[in-house]
């Protein structure tokens, strides 16, 4: 099935100045929120959270390749640093500086949530009973312990349901230790990278420079940031290997 996007300008591998570093002072990185307040709405009947990959044209509509292979794509944005970590490394230069579109929508984190992305996973596993994957966090993170359990439930509820992701909560964090022991027991079903921890395997590490090759000492180099993949659903790297996996900072 081929990768759809519905972007009108395709992605191309993105140089590491795109990096936008807040100083430590700016209201967002004192207040831990989001750059674009205008951005986060609270989830309703109107509209859903969860948003098709294809729109995306680094994530892909659909998975192409490996054991996930025809799976539609499916993303979740919640609001970056007010569901983050401080420890993150990128609190000052995350990725969401960048995203300040109407479309960048950062669902607020709470009990609508929840009802939401229960009401919405239920629908998807009915709709695609072979399978659907969700990248979760496109912006944001796992926000409480809570939260990550609730993942467990839906994995459990939803069969045909597949995480993958990234989380800044380090191993020792009562987060981090959840979504580890989450991530330990469900890998195949809930693919979750530790970012910048390369002591950990299953790890996702920033290079702020350019890679001198494929892999690197941080790990495998994301193709599609380097054109070695047209997208995530053409890759699948981050759910089927262990191997670390190295990302430009962008």
């Amino acid at each position: 099935m081929p990768i759809r996007s519905k972007r009108r300008f395709e992605r191309h591998a993105e140089p590491l100045a795109r990096v936008i570093k807040l100083k430590p002072d700016h209201p967002a990185v004192v207040e831990g929120r989001t750059l674009f307040p205008h951005t986060v709405r609270s989830p309703s009947r109107d509209e859903w959270v969860l948003k098709s990959g294809e729109h995306s044209s680094k994530l892909g509509s659909h998975v192409s390749k490996g054991k996930w292979r025809g799976m539609p794509i499916f993303t979740l944005s919640l609001e970056e640093r007010a569901t983050c970590p401080r420890s993150c490394g990128h609190w000052q230069s995350c990725y969401g500086n960048h995203m300040q579109w109407p479309t960048s929508v950062r669902w607020r984190h709470g009990p609508e949530l929840i009802r939401s992305l229960t009401t919405e996973l239920e629908c998807l596993s009915l709709r695609h009973e072979y399978g659907f994957a969700v990248r979760v966090h496109n912006l944001g993170d796992f926000y409480s312990v809570g939260y990550v359990r609730q993942w467990a439930k839906w994995l459990d509820q939803f069969e045909p349901l597949h995480v993958f992701g990234y989380t800044a909560w380090a191993r020792g964090s009562r987060i981090g230790d959840a979504v580890i022991a989450l991530r330990d027991a469900q890998w195949e079903r809930f693919a979750i990278r530790l970012s910048n921890s390369p002591d950990d395997e299953k790890s996702a590490n920033t290079v702020w420079e350019h890679p001198t090759g494929p892999v690197i000492e941080q790990g495998i180099v994301c193709p599609a940031q380097t054109g070695r993949a047209g997208s995530c659903g053409s890759c699948g790297l981050c759910w089927s290997t262990a191997r670390n996996i190295a990302f430009l900072a962008h």
